[in-house]
């Protein structure tokens, strides 16, 4: 449709509008008339007659001051309300005026037609809008006969479910919102918009099924964890999918943006307190500092990005071997942050390439987030996980002193304590060669000890996410195996506190709670789905994997746990020193056995050397926390 055509369409639709607006206008004139002077038809067609044209002229001259043509009466609202009663008070006063030339009254006289003639303006020219409005609805219902309707229950009749259900309403084709439930008790029976407020939270299971809702909105915004895990498993024991609406902030406007309305994630039903950064106490190191960070395109490493470049570094340096992820996470901060982050392509493995990349660009802080991370790959390749977290770390820890690098922060897992597989004993000897060699450097060195980080890159969340997703079943190695898990943001932050607290070679490990069955985090996130576990998605045992435990630990046996200064964060010191002396030359027999090429005696010495079995007499010690 050309420019020329659409133009001529939208004048011919104004002047119709005009037109039924100024003929309106002429009715309630009349009509408030008429009414006036019934009892006075003698004087009704003189005074009519010498009333109507000054009025129409009015009229016209106002309508096209005020423009209502252009309301559309799909979206009228309260402004489009005021416009149509300011048109209704200009001429309500005229007539007045009028009035009081024609007939020569005082001014507070003759004041019943005028107000009945503005009551009369406003009710015809919003009355044949809101015709149309329901017109317009009964329109578009029809034509959504046959498709499935969404039939939503919102939690919250606040602030917050009004805004959504009005957006709703708006926005959303085959939606029902069939009515609300509340927290408060003394609400239940009242209305919101015309709609019950059916009950209390507790009661959504058989609200649900009286009112076959397919699915729930909770709109109370900012609840905490404990919270949201009691009302999602209340919700749990229906069918219904159940998503979170924004928070208040994205509502103040009073217009949420419903895309940003998200179904339920493991995130949100962590089974404790999320942790927070004591900002104030000690992160200050990272403001105006070099900070380099290792595997910077990875899962952990991109978060540490983030949450670095909020405390104004001098400079942030991204460096891995992955050029996709690495340009993804430079791309954003440049985007997102005043920070110009470098990008740096270079494997851990590589010396020369870590040393020159240190030269240049001369870190203050280094965060080693680069590993292998995956446990039954690394089963099958022994030399390559030796080669990437061990001397990788290696790599860049001696590189880092040699430049006189002020901090290097070691970023571990729980798998490191007593490992049984490749991974763990590979992470757990980075960690004894970061122990070590701070007895032996002027840098101040820290590591840094998590669990199971939910939905970071290649772990168990987004798998158990695909397997629904094609319909099931979903793979269990075993139905009583449990792990510690936390957020991404968790480990980020937890990594800065610990560079803002190591000084010897400390492991500090986060107070998870308690270890969360995998069977039981598998049918929350089916019922996430909007399914029912073993009745819409099997869960299927397949036994567990080379090197995989059924439990994992924070702690060594031997360790000593003491606190640190956060009060979710733990230091742990298995008291007895590993000499630099003796590590390195265990180390060099390892590099031997990588480079013969036989997995299963590297494999074996590895595991060996991260029980620490043949581990010289040393004095004991004391760390402080």
């Amino acid at each position: 449709m050309s420019a020329g055509l659409i133009a001529r369409q939208l004048r011919a639709r104004a002047r119709l509008v005009f037109l039924i607006d100024w003929t309106l206008i002429l009715g309630a004139f009349v009509f408030s008339f008429l009414v006036r002077f019934v009892s006075e038809d003698k004087i009704a067609g003189d005074l009519l007659r010498d009333r109507i044209l000054v009025i129409g002229v009015l009229s016209a001259v106002i309508l096209g001051w005020k423009r209502l043509w252009v309301i559309q009466p799909k979206y009228m609202g309260v402004f489009d309300i005021r416009s149509i009663g300011s048109v209704a008070l200009a001429l309500g006063f005229f007539a007045r005026l009028n009035e009081q030339r024609l007939r020569n009254l005082e001014w507070f006289e003759g004041w019943s037609m005028p107000l009945l003639f503005m009551f009369m303006t406003l009710t015809f020219l919003g009355g044949w809008r809101l015709l149309r409005r329901i017109d317009q609805n009964r329109v578009s219902a029809k034509d959504m006969q046959g498709v499935p309707a969404r039939r939503i229950l919102i939690v919250g009749a606040n602030d917050a479910g009004e805004s959504v259900f009005r957006e709703l309403v708006r926005q959303v084709r085959a939606v029902s919102v069939v009515g609300y439930v509340d927290e408060d008790p003394t609400l239940t029976g009242s209305t919101v918009h015309g709609l019950k407020v059916y009950g209390t939270v507790n009661e959504i299971p058989a609200i649900v099924a009286e009112a076959e809702v397919t699915e729930i909105l909770i709109a109370l915004p900012d609840l905490g964890p404990a919270e949201l895990r009691r009302i999602f498993d209340i919700c749990s024991k229906t069918r219904a999918r159940v998503k979170l609406v924004p928070s208040f902030s994205s509502l103040v406007s009073g217009k949420p943006d419903l895309s940003t309305i998200r179904n339920i994630d493991p995130n949100d039903l962590l089974r404790r307190d999320q942790i927070g950064v004591i900002q104030e106490d000690g992160l200050s190191f990272l403001a105006g500092e070099r900070v380099m960070i290792t595997g910077g395109g990875g899962s952990i490493g991109s978060e540490v990005a983030r949450q670095v470049a909020s405390f104004s570094p001098a400079s942030l340096i991204l460096l891995g071997k992955g050029e996709g992820s690495i340009f993804e996470i430079e791309q954003e901060l440049k985007h997102r942050t005043p920070v110009r982050p470098a990008a740096v392509i270079a494997d851990v493995r590589d010396p020369i390439s870590i040393g020159n990349a240190i030269k240049k660009y001369n870190p203050g802080v280094i965060f080693h987030a680069a590993a292998h991370k995956h446990v039954p790959l690394m089963e099958d390749s022994p030399i390559e996980a030796i080669r990437n977290n061990v001397f990788g770390t290696l790599n860049v820890l001696n590189k880092a002193v040699e430049a006189h690098v002020k901090k290097f922060i070691l970023v571990s897992t729980d798998k490191a304590v007593k490992p049984a597989n490749v991974m763990g004993a590979t992470k757990r000897v980075a960690e004894m060669i970061v122990c070590a060699r701070s007895r032996v450097s002027d840098v101040e060195f820290a590591v840094v000890r998590f669990g199971n980080v939910l939905g970071s890159r290649g772990s168990l969340v987004p798998l158990i996410c695909k397997q629904i997703a094609g319909g099931g079943p979903v793979t269990i190695t075993h139905a009583e195996m449990t792990r510690y898990f936390m957020t991404i943001p968790e480990a980020a932050q937890l990594i800065l506190q610990a560079g803002s607290m190591g000084r010897n070679g400390e492991i500090f490990v986060l107070d998870m709670g308690e270890p969360v069955k995998i069977a039981d985090l598998i049918k929350d996130i089916i019922r996430m789905h909007g399914l029912v576990p073993e009745q819409d998605i099997e869960i299927k045992t397949v036994g567990m994997r080379p090197g995989e435990k059924m439990h994992e630990e924070l702690y060594f046996a031997n360790e000593k746990v003491t606190a640190s200064r956060h009060p979710k964060i733990w230091v742990a010191d298995q008291g007895v020193e590993i000499p630099w002396t003796w590590l390195e030359d265990q180390l060099g027999k390892l590099d031997e056995i990588c480079i013969a090429g036989n997995p299963e005696q590297a494999r074996a010495f590895l595991l060996e050397l991260a029980w620490a079995k043949n581990l010289p007499p040393a004095p004991m010690r004391t760390m402080n926390a």
